[in-house]
């Protein structure tokens, strides 16, 4: 074995060396670049969070007052007060006729249907979001003793 053949076989060693030791470091970047994706991503979705509950309150107020939101509140107090006007008088009508059992029933159905009206017209009266879209003409609140006629 001659000289230059030591040298070549130490450059194939070394050269194995350095093809091993390149590997090491190029897997080292491939995790630190990894790692720096999660810690970013990880940011990010922390960000988005934050963001989206500091801006909760603008969102909810443009949601009600939107055009189609007012009109629908509007309507819906103003549809609902005459349904209950409607069930009152139907009830104090039928409760001057009503003499039979069956007639009875359909009394006290007449009657739980606008107790039933005047508990969900009262309770969204209470919410501050619906409630200021009610109009001047509608009652703040009904009573739920008329409902017995």
């Amino acid at each position: 074995m001659t000289k230059h053949d030591d040298l070549k076989q130490g450059m194939d060693i070394g050269g194995e060396e350095l093809k091993t030791a390149g590997a090491g470091r190029m897997f080292k970047w491939v995790v630190v670049g990894f790692a720096a994706l999660a810690v970013l991503a990880l940011v990010g979705g922390v960000f988005s969070t934050l963001t989206k509950v500091a801006t909760a309150p603008g969102r909810v107020l443009d949601r009600a007052l939107e055009t189609g939101n007012i009109i629908h509140n509007y309507e819906w107090f103003h549809d609902t007060h005459a349904a209950y006007l409607s069930r009152r008088n139907q009830i104090a009508s039928y409760k001057k006729v009503a003499t039979d059992s069956q007639a009875l029933l359909e009394l006290q159905a007449m009657r739980q249907s606008c107790r039933d009206l005047v508990t969900k017209y009262n309770a969204n009266s209470t919410k501050t979001n619906r409630s200021i879209f009610k109009g001047r003409d509608a009652p703040s609140e009904l009573d739920l003793n008329t409902c017995e006629g």
